[in-house]
């Protein structure tokens, strides 16, 4: 978790501020983890919403967060195939690892 809050914090790995929270009310039924921007400017940050489940099983929390994380740095145009090649790099292991 600690490595995952220096990588929120680089500006190189993570394009806008965002805050993990563990909470569901952001979230669809389903859904692990997604980050909502917290206004209409993207420089203002996100808030990347976990599901509150995580907080026992927190091994889990960076890959979930890393493969979110694609939508505060490209927003709309990523796809699920950007979210897997930025996670992997993240964890410095290939795709299909």
């Amino acid at each position: 978790m600690e490595e995952l809050l220096r990588i929120l914090e680089d500006r190189t790995c993570a394009r806008y501020p965002c805050e993990i929270v563990f909470d569901a009310a952001q979230l669809e039924p389903g859904e692990c983890a997604h980050p909502v921007s917290q206004d209409e400017n993207p420089e203002t940050g996100f808030t990347m919403f976990v599901q509150p489940v995580f907080l026992t099983e927190v091994p889990c929390v960076p890959p979930l967060v890393l493969y979110q994380l694609v939508l505060v740095n490209c927003g709309g145009f990523a796809s699920p195939d950007n979210a897997e090649t930025f996670s992997a790099s993240a964890h410095s292991v290939s795709k299909e690892e």
